[in-house]
Order: C-alpha cells, then sequence, then structure tokens
C-alpha cells in the first residue's frame, strides 16, 4: 500500500471554520507523478493512508472538525486534550483513521461516534494512547458499533491503562480487529479470556495480575495461559513485566512449565517463592539477579534458564 503525506500542518495551534473549509477540498486522487515516474509498488494507490497532521492544534470548533472530516485518510489530532460527544459526531463520516493520543478520557457516546468512521482495511485505526481509565461500556461501544458498520474493523491502539478486568476482556475476545493494549494490572481471568486469540499472545503486556484466591480450582482454555482440571500444563506469562509477592506464592503452586521472560528483575522475596515452584521455569528476560536470588532459585526443584549473559556460577 502506498502512503502518501498529506497536509503537514503540526506547527498551528488553532483554525477557523472557513480555513478548515478550504482544506477539505483536498485532492486526493492518484498524482500523476506516480504514472509519470513509472513508480513500482505492490497493492494500488488508496487515499485512506494518506496521514493529515494537525496535532498542533489543542482545540477546534465541532463546524470546523466537521470539514476536516471530509479529508479522506488518517487525521493526526495529537495535540486535543479533549473531545466532547459534539465534536465527535462531527467526526462520523470521516473516512480513515485518527489519532487522539491526547486525550485522557471518553464517554461511551463520544467512542460510538468514532466508531462510525469508514474504515478500508484492518490498519486504519483509531489511537487512543494516553487513556488510562477504561472500561467495558466505552470498549463495548467501539468495538460492538464498528463491527456492525464496517465490513473492515478499525485497528484499535491504546496505551497502559490502569486495570484490564474480566468484562473489558470479554467485549475485546470477539472484536475482528487488531487491538494494541497494555495495562498496569489484568485480573486472571481476563488474561487467560484474551490469550484465547493469537495476537494477544505476543503483544499483550502488563505489570502484573490480579491473582486468583486459589488455583486449584482453576479451569482455563486449551490456550498458552491454563490449568486443567487433574492436570497443569505450560502457563505463558511472558507479558508480566513485574512480579509480585503475591502473584508469585500463586505461581509457586503451579506444577507445569513457567514462563516468564518479561521478567528484567526478580525481588528477592519472589525469587524464595518461586524455588517452591516444580516444572521448567523461564526467567530468560531477566537483566540482573541478586546472589541472595540466586541462592533461592539454586533450591528449584526443576530446570531454571536464565539468558546465558547473566548463568550464573
Amino acid at each position: 500500500m502506498m502512503r502518501r503525506c498529506g497536509f503537514t500542518l503540526g506547527g498551528i495551534t488553532q483554525i477557523s471554520e472557513k480555513t478548515a473549509q478550504e482544506l477539505s477540498r483536498f485532492d486526493d486522487t492518484e498524482p500523476s507523478w506516480v504514472t509519470d515516474l513509472n513508480l513500482d509498488y505492490p497493492g494500488e494507490y488508496a487515499n485512506n493512508e494518506i496521514v493529515h497532521d494537525f496535532s498542533g492544534l489543542t482545540s477546534i470548533t465541532s463546524k470546523a472538525l466537521r470539514h476536516l472530516a471530509k479529508l479522506n485518510g488518517h487525521l493526526n489530532l495529537n495535540g486535543l486534550e479533549s473531545i466532547n460527544d459534539e465534536q465527535a459526531r462531527s467526526l462520523e463520516k470521516h473516512k480513515g483513521g485518527i489519532s487522539l493520543n491526547g486525550i485522557v478520557s471518553i464517554t461511551p457516546e463520544t467512542a460510538q461516534s468514532l466508531a462510525k468512521m469508514s474504515a478500508k482495511d484492518y490498519d486504519t485505526s483509531i489511537r487512543l494512547e494516553a487513556i488510562q481509565e477504561l472500561n467495558a461500556e466505552i470498549i463495548s461501544a467501539l468495538t460492538k458499533t464498528n463491527s456492525e458498520h464496517e465490513k473492515h474493523p478499525f485497528a484499535l491502539n491504546f496505551g497502559k491503562v490502569n486495570r484490564l478486568s474480566l468484562e473489558m476482556a470479554k467485549e475485546f475476545r470477539d472484536y475482528q480487529g487488531y487491538i494494541t493494549i497494555s495495562a498496569k494490572e489484568i485480573e486472571f481471568h481476563a488474561l487467560d479470556l484474551l490469550l484465547e486469540r493469537r495476537d494477544f499472545v505476543s503483544s499483550l503486556t502488563y505489570d502484573s495480575i490480579v491473582p486468583l484466591k486459589s488455583l486449584s480450582n482453576y479451569k482455563g482454555t486449551d490456550r498458552d495461559c491454563r490449568w486443567r482440571e487433574g492436570e497443569q500444563e505450560d502457563l505463558d506469562l511472558n507479558g508480566l513485566t513485574e512480579l509480585t509477592e503475591a502473584n508469585a506464592k500463586y505461581l509457586s503452586n503451579h506444577n507445569g512449565d513457567l514462563y516468564l521472560r518479561g521478567l528484567k528483575e526478580i525481588s528477592n522475596a519472589a525469587a524464595t517463592l518461586l524455588s517452591k515452584h516444580k516444572g521448567y521455569l523461564d526467567l530468560g528476560g531477566l537483566t540482573e539477579l541478586s546472589d541472595a536470588a540466586e541462592k533461592s532459585l539454586s533450591k528449584h526443584e526443576g530446570q531454571v534458564w536464565f539468558h546465558p549473559l547473566l548463568e550464573p556460577k
């Protein structure tokens, strides 16, 4: 797919309705130079791949935004710190993606309006990477509205949210578009549910897991993260970037292989608890290991894998 630059106006901080109306007349047809220069590129020319940079705008009226929405392609509006329901409704007929990485919260009504925009392919994205407080209602408004409205759902890009709950995971699970999200903490059942999606297995990251009260009665899926009744199998938690003592305590009861490559460091207390784990333990992401933690892990009943540059003596 050929990407083309549209308006590069990231330096302007405000825009009048008249100026926005003039800019909306941008010619997005295939440029003659593509043919004149005999450029050879895969795929076809697509006007929805044009990028219009208005990232310097800190505010904009709904009428001006309605004019800019007529521009096919990706709108970069990262300078906006908020967007209300009326402004969002102005974007409903926009054909292309949008970046709103400056806003920290949206309402379900705003999310629903954004989801009514048109995406031509699965790479067209809605970027909301500054939102920290996300809930199932907002996710539902984005995913269900877009799935009903469009043949190609938007890719949804979030940054690091404070918590990813089971209810939120249920809304994400069946959405057909790509999803990128990170979480400060994730509920254990939510993690298991999300790992049913192939894209989440490699892309989902989280700092900590909200532990179960007990692992013994937990029945997961047949995917990467699972416990089966009467039999414990591999547990892939490579997205975990921080291991609390509470998480380490519960994981120490797991009798199958345990993968924790996302950890860069581990506390002495967590290492002591993990030493009670039985099975293969993968700590290949550690970049440092204290003498006390090394001594504790040496008591582990099973193979412990470290990165070769960190291999204990």
